[in-house]
């Protein structure tokens, strides 16, 4: 009789860059050269400014428009927040009007809803929108979020990443990352290229980022990018990333990208 065939043996599981197999390589996440409080102040009047009563106002509409485009996006922050007792917030650190807490309120997450942005008048949009709900909103930056650390299942940034230039932006990234606990989401959507954008009626002028640049940030601060996806803007005709990226649980991550794809893309591409 023909020998019996061996079995495959499974594919070994992907080796864990050094700098995220240790615990204690997770828990400080330090920038060379952070914004200082000053800049963080100036950056906040300049950026408040700009979102004046007419400016938020047009914001708020738009936005109303265009939340159909996050919806899948959304749908699997929802899903893939990881299970604790009592559930840990979702914080959207530009949240603008609102519309993105709203939608999730609507969906009756049990997460604790939060809000910050550096904009009254867009605050007073997102109070309107969010009545009927608990979600906590309140003036702050992207820059210094002011939250303990890893005390969020997910983090939004949407949108916002243009009103810093690129320390600012990179600072951004890793705020978000410090206040992500382990196998938190992070949702970001990103004006993407390369230039500035001038704006109308106003002296403030945005950056754009190449995505190259975006997947640094997100690797220097430690999350790994699950599902990424582009689209032209129909209003300005500028491509738009969107990107969501996840804190690192090693063994959750180990086995997800053993075990193939799954629903909502969570199998992290190593970046």
């Amino acid at each position: 009789m023909p020998p019996e065939p061996v079995p495959e043996s499974p594919p070994s599981p992907p080796t864990l860059p050094p700098a995220w197999t240790s615990p204690t390589a997770m828990a400080d996440i330090s920038l060379a050269n952070p914004w200082s409080p000053e800049s963080i102040a100036a950056n906040e009047d300049e950026v408040a400014a700009f979102y004046g009563r007419r400016r938020s106002q047009d914001y708020a509409l738009s936005m109303r428009k265009d939340i159909g485009r996050h919806h899948a996006d959304l749908w699997c922050l929802l899903k893939l927040l990881p299970h604790r007792e009592p559930a840990l917030p979702i914080l959207d650190v530009a949240c603008g009007s609102g519309d993105m807490l709203a939608w999730l309120a609507d969906r009756g997450t049990a997460a604790p809803l939060h809000g910050r942005d550096l904009s009254e008048h867009m605050l007073e949009h997102a109070r309107a929108r969010l009545r009927s709900s608990p979600a906590s909103l309140a003036h702050g930056s992207m820059l210094a979020l002011g939250c303990p650390n890893a005390t969020c299942a997910a983090v939004i940034c949407t949108f916002a990443l243009h009103h810093v230039d690129a320390s600012g932006a990179h600072q951004t990234v890793h705020e978000v990352a410090r206040v992500l606990a382990r196998g938190g989401v992070a949702y970001f959507a990103v004006w993407e290229g390369e230039g500035v954008i001038e704006h109308r009626g106003s002296d403030l002028v945005g950056s754009l980022w190449p995505a190259e640049q975006i997947h640094k940030w997100l690797h220097c601060a430690r999350l790994l990018i699950a599902t990424e996806r582009e689209e032209i803007d129909p209003q300005t005709n500028q491509n738009v990333i969107y990107i969501r990226a996840y804190k690192q649980s090693t063994d959750v991550h180990v086995a997800q990208k053993a075990a193939g794809p799954r629903s909502c893309g969570r199998v992290v591409r190593w970046t």
